[in-house]
């Protein structure tokens, strides 16, 4: 990934769920909510995960949501 310029840079994916791309993430500051969110995901059939609560997770962060594609 060409993504140097912005931090810490997370991509998070799993078969038939979307996979969610976080970057800026601050080093200092990121294993707490990382953990919280890579539970919720793995424990959601679906992996969806509200916007507003991925933001209040990762204030700085730039989030992506790619949809999953099922060939």
């Amino acid at each position: 990934m060409w993504a140097c310029k912005h931090g810490c840079v997370i991509a998070i994916s799993s078969p038939e769920k979307p996979t969610y791309l976080i970057t800026d993430l601050p080093p200092d500051e990121t294993a707490a909510p990382l953990l919280d969110f890579m539970q919720q995901y793995i424990n959601h059939d679906t992996g969806e995960f509200p916007y507003k609560k991925l933001h209040d997770l990762f204030p700085s962060a730039t989030l992506v949501q790619i949809p999953t594609v099922l060939l």
